[in-house]
């Protein structure tokens, strides 16, 4: 297995021990908090990583130990097994029973200098006849829990079972549904007052549904029907172009109310506007001169960013101008049901799907060398360690399993990560300028919120096509593609951290230049069997709009100012190519670096709600130039 191309940091062990042999039971706590089965020996057990930079706090190039750093391990757990000499060849099978597991206490990169780059755990108890090791460790330290830096993975490795039993599975950010909060009702309750609002004058009653596209009333409800965003910052963008354009249709251009109507559209316009005035989840301000802003109360501000969701996973859907509840938010519990409902929906990304990142985890699937004697030297990286293993190598003589009188015991593979890493960049086209979905131009940002960038601020990453579970090999337990069917949404605004008094910013998509990398970790997407099919992989980039105007996106949906937007890509194995005669047949792979380098040359294709990125009917509008550079790389355009 190749190991990342950027990841610096390998990790190689060995274990070194005293003469005799003790017996315990698998519930056992030994030194370090091990556990075991039967007959043991008493060891020392050693990890020798490279001396690295101090633990970080994102999960971008630091938090990947993507800069040659090494942020700690804990959760460091040995399975010990006793293969026959058939089984030996071919490793641990995907069913096969166990019975004790050695657990470690963390190793934190304080233990470390330049000068000592191994620890030692004394008097752990090692199985006489183990020839075979399972290992698992986490990135960090325990007290890393914040989801949306680190990830997370869930994970089964207990002290005794089989095999098939261990599992790895991705944290999903909700598991309940946010719709039916206090925020969300108040939103829709809100929207629904104002679709179905009438008026009097005099005599005359009227709603302003019922009036025709060719009155400005009527133009104004057709599109305030399309509404899609459902978040609180999408709604108050819908609001404040609602009542600017609907100002100018009251008495004097006066929404406030203070000026009377003088006919039924006036009313109308007005009872609008009244609506907005005395609704307590929003607050108006302005003048007719300089305009009118809406802003959602402290309270409705941060719907559903407050559950760590993206912007544009709520989506709005409207059914009928005949009912009293015409506005409803978009929701589908089954994970793996496309669902496209309303009239002016797209296929909208399933919240209960949305995953964290994966956490950094480490594994590895190994034989292993043991001898009577002390080793007096360690290998600290992984090319000594390989050379320790070759023909005439430091153990080339040493025996195949632990006995009795086993003092040292090396691992013959290197520790590898579990995980994949992504690596994104995003810039837009060689002009200063892109074309909307109406054909309008908009400027590229030459500033933006932090004065060392500019650019569309990247403000997340999604990755879709990551499959339900990955099993102790952390490869997907499901051979079928129609089971990989969560995304994992990485959220940069909650990741880019200030580390160590520094302040990182954000990743901009300048034009013809990207400025920064962002590394999200998901998991191995392979579909197995041999005949299998392997998985195209959608993924969208979360931008802001900090363009200083509006803009038309897909279908000419309305992204205003300030509104985030999403733009999709996909990458496809077969389309990239490597230097070496290894290629991977799948997007993600273990201990591999995939590399997407996206292009923004229009903003035509930019939702203003995530779609389903399983979905086949997406408008990807992607010119694709993919080269395999040490691992999967992806040059894709969006339009």
């Amino acid at each position: 297995m190749k190991h990342f191309n950027y990841y610096a940091l390998m990790s190689a062990m060995l274990l070194t021990g005293a003469f005799g042999f003790t017996s315990c039971s698998s519930d056992d706590e030994i030194a370090d908090g091990s556990t075991t089965t039967g007959e043991a020996v008493k060891t020392e057990f050693a990890i020798s990583i490279p001396y690295g930079s101090s633990e970080s706090t994102r999960m971008t190039a630091t938090t990947v130990q993507n800069n040659s750093n090494f942020r700690g391990m804990y959760d460091i757990s040995l399975i010990p097994f006793t293969l026959s000499s058939a089984d030996l060849s071919n490793g641990v099978a995907s069913d096969m029973a166990y019975s004790g597991i050695t657990r470690l206490s963390a190793l934190t990169n304080g233990e470390l200098s330049a000068t000592k780059s191994n620890k030692v755990y004394s008097d752990v108890e090692v199985p006489t006849g183990t020839n075979y090791f399972l290992f698992y460790g986490t990135g960090g330290i325990s007290t890393n829990t914040d989801q949306t830096v680190y990830g997370k993975l869930n994970s089964t490795v207990t002290s005794s079972g089989n095999t098939s039993d261990i599992n790895f599975t991705l944290e999903p950010i909700t598991s309940t549904n946010i719709y039916t909060g206090t925020v969300p009702t108040a939103i829709v309750n809100l929207l629904n007052s104002l679709a179905t609002v009438s008026a009097t004058y005099e005599t005359i009653s009227s709603s302003w549904s019922v009036y025709t596209s060719t009155t400005e009333l009527g133009k104004l409800y057709a599109s305030f029907i399309t509404l899609q965003s459902g978040s609180s910052n999408g709604i108050a963008n819908t609001l404040t172009n609602l009542y600017n354009e609907v100002a100018k249709l009251c008495p004097s251009t006066d929404p406030t109310g203070t000026t009377a109507a003088t006919d039924i559209d006036e009313a109308v316009a007005l009872a609008i506007c009244n609506l907005i005035n005395n609704a307590d989840i929003v607050s108006v301000e302005g003048n007719s001169t300089d305009g009118w802003t809406v802003t959602m109360s402290d309270n409705y501000a941060s719907f559903p960013t407050s559950y760590n969701l993206p912007e544009g996973s709520a989506q709005l859907q409207f059914t009928s101008s005949s009912t009293t509840t015409p506005f409803s938010y978009v929701v589908s519990p089954t994970i793996n049901a496309q669902t496209s409902t309303g009239t002016t929906s797209t296929t909208v990304v399933n919240t209960y799907s949305l995953t964290y990142p994966a956490s950094l985890n480490y594994f590895v699937s190994t034989p292993l060398k043991a001898t009577n004697t002390e080793l007096e030297s360690w290998p600290t990286n992984t090319t000594d360690w390989d050379a320790a293993n070759v023909t005439g190598g430091t153990w080339a003589d040493w025996a195949e399993a632990v006995s009795a009188t086993t003092r040292t015991i090396a691992l013959v593979k290197n520790i590898q990560y579990g995980v994949a890493n992504l690596a994104v960049t995003v810039k837009c086209a060689n002009s200063a300028t892109l074309e909307d979905y109406e054909g309008n131009y908009v400027t590229i940002p030459t500033t933006s919120p932090s004065t060392t960038t500019s650019g569309f601020k990247v403000t997340g990453v999604l990755v879709g096509g990551q499959p339900k579970a990955c099993g102790w090999d952390f490869n997907p337990t499901s051979a079928d593609a129609n089971d990989f069917a969560y995304t994992v949404y990485d959220n940069i605004e909650k990741s880019q951290a200030t580390i160590d008094g520094t302040d990182y910013g954000y990743i901009c998509a300048k034009q013809n230049a990207s400025l920064g990398t962002n590394y999200t970790l998901v998991l191995d997407n392979l579909v197995s069997g041999s005949s299998a099919t392997q998985n195209k992989v959608n993924i969208a980039i979360e931008l802001e709009n900090n363009s200083g105007a509006a803009f038309y996106g897909y279908n000419g949906g309305l992204i205003a100012d300030g509104a985030k937007f999403y733009l999709v890509g996909q990458l496809d194995p077969e389309k990239g190519t490597i230097s070496e005669d290894d290629k991977p047949n799948h997007v993600f792979v273990q201990d591999y670096t995939t590399t997407a380098n996206l292009t923004i040359s229009s903003l035509k294709n930019a939702y203003l709600t995530i779609p389903d990125l399983r979905a086949t009917n997406m408008a990807l509008g992607l010119s694709v130039d993919l080269n395999w550079q040490e691992g999967l790389t992806f040059d894709i355009t969006l339009e």
